[in-house]
């Protein structure tokens, strides 16, 4: 704009008598360029007809950038021929040599175009394929938004950032396949992106981290323990890189506390979060985390504290209830526990889990009208796939509530759901009243199971428990992430 205003300044000798002309014919370039190219470029957006190739809508979209860089062209082609009709000096000689100076010119022409495809074009492209992955991935079409993170991939080779979501979407993928092979084979391909991702930018604690995270959960797909071991130990070990780079990342310590947990190291589990701990104190993941890292090592009053203080800070989330309902109903304190699962269904009306535990609990003290509306409701809002558990049950209590038989006769109320303890073994069960059992490994991408276990009585084999006392998972809070701005994810980044 500032060379233009010179070159006017330089050439144009206003009169009066030719203001109007000048005026009239600098509308004429300006408004009509732009004019034309508008409704050419407004093409582009309409709507194409159904049944048009995703690849040609996708193509029509990206290239919506090469139009406008033509008409910036085309302006500045017709701005410079005004100026040179209006420029009234004489014309001098541009070279010595006119052929070679207008060869040069030309090739001068090209390299200008390269650069502008190269670093500016071809970057517009690759990130409106990218946002049309992103766009497909969220409507889990995993093979559209694998096609076109590859599109994206072919404009700009050297974006870890696309490489990183082509990752997501294989291992997805993998997740989702049923055939082994064809399993291996993406989970393979997942860990060369994210791989590549590391490799083109090694100091992103976001890469090694999400790595970290591919392995971890790659371990619980592979059949054997030696194997799931090798996984989690190359897990520790982008952990540890990734905390290098960021050693004031608390939610690194606290993942990486998960993988001690899962390699039964306890201890180093327990040192990560007490880490995490120092490095933020208020950091309510590091509680929820400790807690359940307590529950499983039966250590109930310790969880109940952990579990209390991350109630403390987010007295708005339910897990720090359910978590201490469950510590406290294994020391005995089961009118505590009903209290605190009534505070899960404050602040989460229709929680499945806390409506099975309250049925549960009450059916633990022997208020059966109370347990039997609870079971009610959780049989109103359990998944179609679970109310066949809970119709035979709901009407043998409804039948037994009035009666005042032993505790196995009430004992058919099963509220399990998924994997986990809930079934009880053979035999009488000695002692008062108490929950039975702790974290089980929980089925994939579920919940933990707990159990309770009844009042002296004999179970048959196999026979159903009075139910599963069940809590959120308390898994690693990942997302994939750049700039803090992007969806959250299996994987987790650095925030």
């Amino acid at each position: 704009v500032v060379g233009i205003v010179l070159a006017v300044g330089e050439t144009w000798r206003p009169s009066w008598r030719g203001v109007g002309q000048a005026v009239m014919v600098f509308l004429a370039v300006s408004l009509g360029v732009w004019l034309v190219g508008g409704l050419l470029m407004a093409t582009q957006l309409t709507q194409m007809p159904k049944g048009t190739p995703v690849d040609q809508q996708a193509h029509r979209v990206a290239n919506f950038i090469v139009w406008f860089y033509v008409l910036l062209l085309l302006a500045g082609a017709g701005l410079a021929a005004i100026l040179a009709w209006t420029d009234e000096r004489r014309a001098k000689q541009l070279a010595a040599r006119p052929i070679l100076a207008g060869v040069a010119a030309g090739v001068m022409l090209l390299a200008a175009l390269f650069v502008m495809a190269r670093v500016n074009i071809n970057l517009v492209r690759a990130d409106v394929y990218f946002k049309i992955a992103q766009g497909s991935e969220s409507r889990r079409d995993l093979k559209t938004a694998l096609h076109f993170y590859d599109k994206a991939l072919e404009l700009a080779p050297y974006e870890d950032y696309y490489y990183l979501f082509r990752g997501r979407s294989l291992l997805e993928m993998a997740r989702r396949t049923k055939d082994k092979q064809e399993q291996e084979d993406l989970f393979q391909q997942a860990e060369d992106a994210l791989l590549k991702a590391l490799a083109l930018n090694p100091l992103n604690t976001d890469h090694s981290a999400n790595l970290a995270r591919f392995y971890s959960t790659r371990s619980s797909y592979l059949d054997n323990p030696a194997a799931q071991k090798e996984m989690l130990r190359k897990s520790v070990e982008q952990y540890e890189h990734a905390i290098r780079l960021s050693p004031n990342a608390a939610h690194l310590h606290n993942e990486l506390a998960s993988v001690y947990t899962k390699l039964g190291e306890v201890d180093k589990a327990r040192e990560q979060l007490q880490q995490s701990l120092a490095l933020d104190p208020r950091y309510v993941d590091t509680y929820l985390r400790l807690g359940q890292l307590e529950l499983k090592e039966e250590n109930w009053e310790a969880a109940y504290e952990s579990y209390h203080r991350a109630a403390e800070l987010n007295p708005k989330d339910p897990r720090p209830y359910s978590g201490m309902a469950y510590a406290l109903s294994k020391m005995g304190r089961t009118q505590e526990a009903i209290e605190m699962n009534q505070k899960v269904l404050s602040l989460r009306p229709q929680d499945l889990s806390a409506l099975q535990n309250l049925a549960l609990l009450y059916m633990e003290k022997g208020q059966y009208d109370q347990a039997m509306s609870y079971a009610q409701q959780a049989l109103q809002v359990a998944p179609e796939s679970q109310k066949r558990v809970f119709r035979p049950s709901s009407s043998r209590l409804s039948r037994n509530r009035h009666r005042s038989h032993d505790y196995a006769d009430h004992a058919h109320l099963h509220c399990g759901v998924g994997a986990g303890p809930g079934r009880y073994p053979r035999g009488p069960t000695a002692g008062p009243p108490h929950q039975h059992g702790g974290p089980a490994r929980p089925a994939q991408g579920a919940s933990h199971a707990h159990s309770l276990a009844g009042r002296p009585g004999h179970l048959p084999r196999g026979y159903p428990g009075p139910g599963v006392l069940r809590r959120q998972v308390l898994r690693a809070p990942g997302h994939w992430h750049r700039g803090g701005s992007h969806p959250h994810f299996l994987l987790g980044a650095v925030g």
